[in-house]
């Protein structure tokens, strides 16, 4: 599915063409966007409007292949009549934004109201409705009205509540008008369209600070990736059990690019643990669960960030001599020499212990080991870039 954007660019990204797109890529939707305006705005306040030239906007549009949506921010109206002409049967959805948040205007009102026939459906808020008259064609937001949840409206008819979230987010309208046009391009009623708009919006806007903040739609897909990757490559270590598996049970974290904390990291809770020379996993990959090999890994992308990827396994000096062998860079990590103050604190010596060995490298190391110490069980730490690599490396020392 395609969606044809025309729209202002912002360039804060909270709202316009780079929001716009977000969203319907969020969706699934191909978005395809041209430049209706150029803003000189922030978050809190807009500057300036340069509307371009409509004749050329033209040119834009018929050099694209025909979308199945078509979603039309701040614009020239003179744009919906070119539209109906050059895609009469195609689903035109405008939001004709009057004016900003901070009050700069963006279109004449006198000028709105002649061309709200030339779009299916026109989304506005109740004060922009007020003014330019409620239609039947109309979704009209209630968020500028101050009750606990925020009244959607299909002409003069309340279709759906959506709850209030505090605070003020800019990119709001932008949004949701273009998550309402893509629902009712996958054939949605208008009223399963408003809800489904205003659901999939209230998710954003709850993981989000002072404007709408779609690209956490990728670190959703990111997350998704990275616990599909464990997940592919558990069999496989499961399979290597009786031979790499240590007595704490065996564990593997893979980090999202940029991860500062355990959050940002995903492992397996419970660890995979050893049964009749068979390794069995005690759940699945999930994010944010704490472990040593999360901590360790965290530590190494502090200074080798491309590697996200750790894995705890047995110690053995067999492994370790193929594993130099194979020209892996490993390192030796004296756990004795490690300060009493680490020691105590849970969690913090392994941390200390990666910073320790990488401090002075110039490239990561492949493998991290120790002889143990009391209460420590010797042990090895394969760090790759990514789960599949760590397998490679368990498997070419084996």
């Amino acid at each position: 599915m395609d969606m044809l954007i025309i729209s202002g660019l912002d360039p804060s990204g909270g709202a316009g063409l780079l929001q716009d797109v977000m969203i319907s890529s969020g969706l699934r939707y191909k978005p395809r966007g041209v430049v209706s305006a150029f803003t000189v705005q922030n978050e809190q306040e807009v500057k300036a409007v340069e509307y371009r030239d409509v004749d050329l906007i033209k040119t834009e549009i018929i050099a694209l292949p025909p979308p199945q949506v078509i979603k039309l921010g701040i614009a020239n109206p003179q744009l919906l009549e070119i539209l109906s002409e050059i895609y009469p049967d195609i689903l035109t959805v405008w939001n004709p934004v009057l004016s900003s948040s901070s009050g700069y205007p963006f279109l004449n009102p006198s000028q709105a109201v002649k061309h709200l026939n030339y779009a299916d459906w026109v989304v506005v808020n109740h004060e922009e409705a007020e003014i330019l008259g409620i239609r039947e064609n109309m979704v009209i937001t209630g968020g500028h009205i101050r009750e606990d949840n925020i009244p959607i409206f299909i002409g003069d008819k309340q279709v759906y509540s959506a709850p209030r979230l505090p605070g003020d987010y800019h990119g709001t309208g932008c949004a949701f008008s273009t998550a309402f046009s893509a629902f009712l391009g996958y054939g949605y009623d208008p009223d399963e369209a408003v809800r489904s708009a205003a659901e999939f919006i209230y998710n954003i806007i709850s993981e989000s600070e002072q404007s709408v903040e779609s690209y956490k739609l990728s670190s959703s897909w990111l997350i998704r990736d990275i616990c599909d990757q464990l997940r592919q490559v558990m069999n496989k270590l499961a399979d290597l059990a009786d031979k790499i598996t240590p007595e704490v049970g065996l564990n593997i974290s893979y980090a999202l690019p940029g991860a500062l904390t355990e959050q940002e990291v995903a492992n397996i809770p419970g660890r995979m643990r050893l049964v009749e020379d068979r390794g069995f996993w005690c759940s699945e990959p999930k994010m944010g669960q704490s472990s040593h090999t999360a901590r360790m890994i965290l530590s190494m992308c502090e200074k080798f960030p491309h590697i996200r990827c750790c894995v705890n396994i047995a110690y053995s000096e067999h492994l370790i001599k193929k594993a130099k062998q194979e020209n892996y860079l490993v390192i030796e990590l004296n756990r004795p020499d490690e300060p009493e103050d680490f020691q105590r604190v849970e969690g913090s010596s392994l941390k200390w212990g990666v910073k320790q060995v990488i401090k002075d490298l110039i490239s990561p190391p492949d493998l991290i080991w120790d002889r143990g110490f009391w209460g420590k069980e010797a042990m090895i730490r394969v760090f790759a870039r990514n789960p599949q690599e760590a397998i490679h490396k368990i498997t070419s020392i084996m």
